[in-house]
């Protein structure tokens, strides 16, 4: 099979995986899509150690972040030669029809965020590759700001998947910052979606998309890609 028909063949399965996903409303609007990518370049992705490569999260953000998140971004692209299966991976999530896709799963949580006409509502994508190591967790969270849709995509199988929380009662969620990390006392953990290799999580973030990540347990860790979905210019947004 020539590159072409591979990554047509890629694409295509991408799109069956989303479009055939069950769509869950509660707490806020997600899925989980099975069989995301093929398992060969799947597994090929699981046996690469690009550590030399990723850089530990928390020194380019700043000193909210876990220091055990190591990360490499795809697009925008990195400047070093990067292997075939990493390559193969970049360019599934630069196809246009995985955009649109996800764009029109989502188009009416987006709608309520975003102005679409008058000329607004320009996008644009990342693509980061993630390592969480020992000690990594992260509280419930919304991703909202200028993410519009989130996906997870997972490499390897781990005991520690992706929570979804709903927060108790007296937590004010009309005056929570969009960008906050919250105690976890102040939420209930309703669901984890369970990180398989090949499978996806992926929701449009909103005022009460809270999801984070439990701790991970001594000796483990995550191996997975986030790709995103964001406003190009924050104006667009609906405040």
């Amino acid at each position: 099979m020539d590159e072409a028909q591979q990554h047509e063949e890629d694409v295509g399965r991408f799109l069956y995986a989303i479009h055939n996903a069950s769509m869950r409303r509660w707490p806020y609007r997600h899925f989980v899509a099975t069989e995301v990518l093929d398992p060969a370049p799947v597994e090929e992705l699981r046996a690469l150690d690009l550590s030399c490569l990723m850089d530990r999260l928390k020194d380019r953000r700043g000193t909210d972040i876990n220091a055990n998140r190591y990360s490499l971004s795809l697009i925008p692209g990195p400047t070093v030669d990067l292997p075939p299966p990493v390559i193969r991976l970049g360019q599934l999530f630069e196809a246009a029809p995985v955009a649109h896709a996800l764009f029109a799963v989502f188009r009416d949580v987006i709608e309520q965020r975003m102005r679409l006409v008058e000329g607004g509502g320009r996008l644009r994508r990342s693509l980061d590759l993630i390592e969480d190591r020992t000690g990594y967790s992260l509280p419930p969270h919304t991703d909202q700001q200028t993410k519009l849709v989130t996906l997870i995509l997972y490499f390897d199988d781990a005991p520690v998947g992706t929570s979804i929380y709903t927060p108790r009662q007296g937590f004010n969620i009309n005056g929570a910052p969009t960008s906050a990390h919250y105690a976890r006392r102040a939420f209930t953990r309703v669901a984890t979606a369970p990180h398989r290799a090949g499978n996806a999580l992926c929701f449009a973030p909103s005022q009460g998309s809270f999801h984070g990540v439990e701790p991970v347990e001594p000796g483990a860790r995550r191996y997975l890609a986030q790709f995103h979905l964001i406003a190009a210019d924050p104006k667009d947004l609906i405040t």
